[in-house]
């Protein structure tokens, strides 16, 4: 028996073949999409998952539009739409063209499965294969130059909801199974996995639809697909390779200090600070408290310790966090590389030419997977979403791999 509901990517929960529907362009259906975008980017920063228009006092409207100036036309435009129910909308739910073009979504259709062949005999074989979604939770194989013809195309249910005997297969977007490979080996090799350990990790955390793990704030993967306005970023593809160079140039961002120059020390206010608990704790013990704080608690720890400011404000601690926090900002080893030649080219000392923790602000706001949000920051916002997942899968990999290494 067939589930009545769709299945998803096992890394990043989203539709398995493009399944993605762009809307109209036509001017009410874009306002009406926009506003409803709008809307619930500010209902999410008050707690709520909607916000309704219809009781709101002038007060009220003006307060909402001054919250996020940057959606203002939009939530302007939103006078007397009813955005909560849109059945007369012929496009809802849909992607904003705008946002997404067709061509982008073609990574969507490019999806393998993982799976075991020959699971009746003694000598099974695990295999990643390439494989077409067939809707509900039924992948047919693709032909496989390894395989005999007659066993090509071979029927298989996804995560093991059906009333067969066969064991299940775990389908995945080629692009997503990439980045679980860095997230494994920290480079590219599908070829290095070892398949029945992998098997073995998915079959574990095997749920109906996908796997459980936290997947992010998205809610596209229902018992079918919905194109959700506003996670468009959902569905970019997160290996698209992002000018890094051309953003930061773009942006103005103040990233450099005096070239050959040391770094400007800040003022000492120790004196002035009344009380500060982490003030007597040794070096070491604080240094262990910050590596175990993500970016965004020691940049808010900062504002409340003037220990803690001082002990990480140099280039040499944002730098090192850059690389902690942020293996799948894929782009900047290149930027650095390359900005390091540009300044010896040009003779001038590394050290200090770079504001670090300038940089780790910035990238961590731009990069932050965020309902609504658009631009050339998608794919890798969408690839820090799904990295998440990956980085459990590959730590789980690891404690597998090392036990069967043991016996």
């Amino acid at each position: 028996m067939v589930a009545e509901y769709n299945v998803y990517c096992a890394l990043c929960s989203c539709c398995l073949g493009n399944s993605c529907e762009l809307g109209s362009r036509s001017p009410r259906h874009m306002r009406i999409r926009r506003a409803r975008v709008a809307r619930r980017t500010y209902a999410r920063s008050t707690g709520d998952q909607y916000y309704e228009t219809e009781d709101e006092s002038e007060e009220e409207k003006e307060t909402r539009l001054k919250s996020m100036p940057w959606l203002r036309e939009a939530a302007e435009a939103d006078d007397g739409l009813d955005t909560a129910s849109l059945a007369d909308a012929r496009d809802d739910p849909s992607f904003d063209p705008d946002v997404l073009s067709r061509w982008g979504l073609d990574w969507l259709d490019d999806v393998v499965a993982l799976g075991i062949a020959d699971w009746k005999t003694s000598q099974k074989s695990y295999f990643i294969r390439e494989c077409a979604y067939d809707d509900r939770n039924v992948v047919y194989l693709n032909e496989d130059d390894d395989t005999d013809e007659d066993d090509a195309d071979d029927r298989y249910f996804a995560y093991g909801v059906s009333d067969l005997p066969d064991p299940p297969v775990y389908p995945m977007h080629r692009a997503c199974l990439d980045l679980l490979s860095r997230a494994i080996f920290g480079v590219v090799d599908v070829e290095r996995i070892e398949k029945n350990v992998l098997y073995d990790v998915l079959h574990e955390l095997s749920d109906f639809r996908y796997l459980s793990l936290d997947y992010g704030d998205i809610t596209g993967p229902d018992q079918d697909w919905i194109c959700v306005p506003g996670e468009e970023y959902s569905v970019t593809c997160p290996t698209d390779q992002l000018d890094l160079s051309e953003q930061l140039l773009r942006a103005k961002l103040a990233l450099r200090q005096s070239t050959g120059t040391a770094q400007t020390p800040p003022p000492d206010l120790a004196g002035k600070v009344l009380h500060d608990p982490f003030r007597d704790l040794p070096y070491d013990i604080t240094y262990q408290i910050l590596q175990n704080l993500p970016g965004e608690s020691v940049l808010a720890l900062n504002k409340t310790s003037w220990t803690m400011l001082a002990r990480t404000d140099n280039h040499s601690f944002w730098k090192r966090r850059l690389a902690q926090d942020m293996p799948w900002l894929l782009e900047l080893p290149a930027y650095l590389e390359e900005d390091q030649e540009q300044q010896e080219q040009r003779g001038e000392r590394r050290n200090y030419n770079i504001n670090y923790k300038l940089l780790y602000m910035w990238l961590d706001k731009r990069t932050e997977p965020a309902y609504g949000m658009s631009g050339e920051f998608m794919g890798v916002a969408n690839r820090r979403r799904i990295w998440g997942p990956c980085v459990e899968i590959a730590e789980r990999y690891h404690r597998v791999l090392d036990k069967t290494r043991e016996i």
